[in-house]
């Protein structure tokens, strides 16, 4: 089990996220800009949690149980930052990359 919290990127990462070599480092430079969205608890551990919250916001199949967890946010997406625990991973285009440690966003 895991405790996984969502948080939005700010509008200066969302509009970098396809034209920047290095997401991560847009992300950086905006960490403070972040914001705190929800949290939950999944059974997955590590980047199968993160992908699991990014399923559960996604996938049109899943529309119930986003609706039993009063989800009524956009989905995640690449420039948006998950928790796992005490891990931070950004949301790529494709995949994640785990956050520098002691780097994260403030809540």
């Amino acid at each position: 089990m895991s405790n996984v919290y969502a948080f939005f990127a700010p509008r200066a990462v969302r509009a970098a996220k396809w034209s920047t070599p290095s997401l991560l480092d847009t992300a950086l430079t905006f960490l403070n800009d972040y914001e705190p969205v929800q949290g939950w608890t999944v059974s997955q551990s590590g980047e199968d949690a993160a992908e699991e919250v990014f399923d559960l916001t996604n996938n049109s199949s899943r529309e119930v149980e986003r609706n039993n967890l009063l989800w009524d946010r956009q989905s995640i997406s690449a420039g948006d930052i998950v928790q796992v625990d005490e891990t931070f991973y950004l949301c790529e285009g494709v995949g994640w990359t785990k956050l520098p440690d002691g780097m994260r966003p403030p809540y």
